[in-house]
């Protein structure tokens, strides 16, 4: 079994550990831009039992990509952001017919991902899975929207809810995401049909359990949104929602909304995007300074909450699973909480318990939603809650 991990980063480099430790794989290629990063990764990884090789790849060069996955069994692909990168690195590893693994949680490139007809066509007569968001949030988040709709009669409606703390600066690559993810119009599954609704829009409250608290979440764009509509049979609304725990860090994101600054279009004479100098200025002490906010008692995680509303035996209820990701924590770092699940999807894959070919979101794939959900969140200490609460 022939696995290439497609990045050495943050994420990237946590799955080649975590794969390396499952024992499921005879050879393991690490490929990232920065070499030098994919070699350090297979020295932590090299074994007895596995040949480990780092390799250098261009991820906006299509030759580059079809040499480093040339012979692979399964590609995983953790290179972002992936409205730039996504979609040339699956269709490459269709092409040379082999599973596809990735953490995509850009909405857009998932909705195109998900209603290309022609590619699943291809991946199911080369007996292929094609396997998107798999992560925390995507991922996780859809495991568990799986899980309360299987422990009720039938199920209408899920809300993914989200919430960090505020930080200017998460880094380049991944401010450049949630200013994509949190700007103009993002697809929502409402009324029982895909529907573009802006961003922010649509403010509800939710409340978790301690010690996060009540708080406004409003549209985000999301894989979410975009697959539990499609896999998930008599849905009727299935969403993503997103709140900055601090109201002043939402009030900021939406004004520089208002203002244009989070567009991708690059204006004529101009030589970017004022999103990508938005995410590259945020990550400068003057962009910290100048955007960043006075914080007293600021919460001690992030958390999820997935919410679903339908009914048990005739009883209106809803069932709530939340995961909170405390800091510091040895296992809760953003890429251990995503890496974590999409190695045990590879495992999955590799030791042949998932079984569904073409494209798929995790909640359509992975048969026992619930073990599965325990068993990552306790491996990367993600506390998680279950409540049950008969409504009206």
């Amino acid at each position: 079994m022939k696995v290439v991990i497609l990045s050495a980063g943050t994420v990237g480099g946590e799955v080649a550990r975590e794969l390396a430790k499952s024992g499921v794989v005879d050879e393991m290629v690490v490929a990232d831009r920065d070499e030098s990063l994919a070699v350090e990764v297979v020295a932590d990884v090299q074994s007895e039992s596995m040949t480990a090789v780092a390799a250098g790849f261009d991820a906006a060069d299509t030759a580059s990509i079809d040499a480093v996955i040339a012979g692979a069994d399964i590609v995983f692909n953790a290179v972002g952001p992936f409205y730039r990168f996504g979609m040339n690195i699956v269709h490459a590893a269709v092409a040379a017919r082999a599973h596809y693994v990735d953490v995509c949680d850009e909405f857009d490139v998932t909705q195109k991902l998900i209603n290309n007809s022609e590619l699943d066509e291809e991946a199911r007569a080369a007996d292929l899975t094609v396997l998107t968001g798999m992560g925390s949030s995507p991922g996780v988040t859809n495991l568990a929207a799986r899980w309360a709709v299987d422990e009720l009669t039938s199920a209408h409606t899920v809300n993914v809810v989200i919430g960090v703390p505020y930080r200017v600066d998460l880094g380049y690559t991944l401010n450049d995401h949630m200013l994509h993810s949190m700007s103009g119009n993002v697809s929502q599954y409402l009324d029982g049909a895909e529907r573009d609704v802006p961003a922010w829009a649509s403010p509800q409250t939710f409340t978790m359990t301690e010690p996060f608290g009540t708080h406004d979440f409003g549209y985000m764009g999301h894989p979410e949104g975009v697959t539990l509509g499609r896999f998930i049979a008599g849905l009727r609304n299935a969403v993503v929602r997103f709140a900055w725990f601090e109201p002043e860090g939402v009030q900021i994101w939406k004004d520089l909304d208002r203002l244009g600054m989070l567009s991708g279009k690059v204006p004529d004479g101009l030589p970017i995007s004022p999103r990508e100098f938005l995410a590259r200025y945020m990550t400068t002490p003057e962009g910290q300074q100048h955007l960043g906010i006075e914080v007293t008692g600021q919460l001690p995680g992030s958390a999820w909450q997935v919410a679903v509303d339908g009914e048990k035996d005739g009883v209106p209820t809803r069932i709530a699973i939340e995961g909170h990701i405390l800091y510091p924590s040895s296992r809760n770092s953003a890429g251990t909480i995503t890496a974590v699940p999409a190695a045990a999807a590879l495992v999955e894959l590799i030791e042949g318990r998932l079984t569904r070919r073409g494209i798929v979101a995790p909640e359509a794939c992975i048969e026992d939603a619930e073990g599965f959900v325990r068993r990552v969140t306790a491996a990367s200490e993600v506390g998680l809650h279950h409540t049950v609460t008969v409504t009206s």
